[in-house]
């Protein structure tokens, strides 16, 4: 809500249009923001703590959701795990390092819901099953710290494999041969390491962000927004926060107006198509000048607006102290640019 309310501040105060951003939509993007992005249409499994779901994505807010957590998200399972066992909360990344070192075979657990057809997923019981292994062995353990990686290890596997079952037997029921895969638990390195491994041999093809772009970031919201404000898509500058929104009910955007989208980034890069705005956060080696407009887009969660019209455009500037600033620029009054706010550049923490 705090968040909504300074959209509304903003938009109001600059006179520019509002854009609201489903949170998971923007997770769904982030791997289009990528030099090998994935085509239309694919398989995307959002997996995250707080969401774990399957959908079929025939073209962006064409979203039909076909499997989806029935009680905790795999996050959530592997947060409320690792603080089970004592290592914190929340506890997800450490529990995956921590099962780097554990062994394989000490311990198996259950893979749920793969032994009944359906998409659908439940963590509740695996996460039950982790805490009832480590009540019945730590008092027998001479070693805590390796029956926590033991367990670790084991719970992992566990949930990689139903994960990995689930998105095979997606592709083949929507017959596609391209998976992608979103959201914080998008960073685990097994899972990771094992879909590639499926995508070899069995002839489909996966697509992950990037690490920094799984788990929450500017970027990617200020991408599906863009999208969405490019494609003519601006609401009410009276927007609110939505709770549960559901993201098969999104608005859809036409391949028509995907190509007619264009980007101004004023003097510094000119006018670039929608889908070149990926390029925009992958132009490393223009250290200079393109990766401090890269940092202002995803440090600030800024979006960097045009209108269709012409009407409103914002432009990126350089000063001679070499910080850049975001201005809102009215072509219709032809004022001066009002400055918006202030980035220091890449290489200041």
């Amino acid at each position: 809500m705090s968040g909504a309310s300074v959209a509304r501040s903003l938009a109001w105060a600059l006179d520019i249009p509002a854009v609201e951003v489903h949170h998971m939509e923007g997770h769904l993007l982030a791997p289009l923001l990528e030099a090998d992005a994935p085509g239309f249409p694919f398989v995307a499994l959002l997996v995250s703590g707080g969401h774990t779901l399957l959908a079929y994505v025939e073209n962006i807010g064409r979203y039909e959701i076909i499997g989806q957590s029935l009680d905790d998200a795999a996050g959530e399972a592997f947060d409320k795990t690792a603080k089970m066992m004592g290592l914190g909360y929340p506890g997800g990344p450490v529990l995956a390092k921590l099962a780097e070192s554990g062994s394989k075979d000490i311990f198996v657990f259950p893979r749920p819901m793969t032994d009944r057809p359906g998409l659908d997923f439940s963590f509740s019981g695996l996460k039950t099953f982790a805490l009832n292994t480590w009540m019945q062995h730590q008092h027998d353990s001479d070693d805590l710290d390796q029956l926590r990686a033991d367990i670790a290890r084991a719970f992992e596997e566990a949930v990689v494999d139903t994960l990995l079952i689930k998105c095979r037997r997606a592709l083949d029921q929507s017959r596609s041969n391209r998976l992608v895969v979103a959201g914080g638990v998008g960073a685990n390195q097994r899972l990771r390491q094992r879909l590639h491994q499926a995508a070899k041999k069995h002839r489909f093809d996966v697509s992950f962000p990037r690490l920094e772009f799984c788990t929450d970031n500017g970027a990617m919201i200020a991408y599906a927004g863009c999208l969405r404000l490019q494609a003519g898509q601006s609401q009410p500058r009276d927007i609110d926060a939505r709770a549960r929104w559901p993201m098969d009910a999104l608005l859809p955007v036409s391949d028509r107006e995907l190509d007619d989208c264009v980007f101004s980034f004023g003097p510094i890069l000119g006018s670039l198509p929608a889908r070149m705005f990926r390029t925009l956060l992958r132009w490393r080696q223009y250290r200079s000048k393109v990766i401090k407009t890269r940092v202002a887009v995803n440090s600030a969660d800024q979006l960097i607006r045009h209108r269709m019209n012409g009407a409103h455009r914002a432009d990126i500037s350089a000063d001679s102290d070499d910080i850049f600033e975001i201005s809102a620029v009215s072509s219709q009054t032809n004022k001066a640019a009002i400055p918006v706010i202030q980035l220091k550049p890449s290489n200041t923490p």
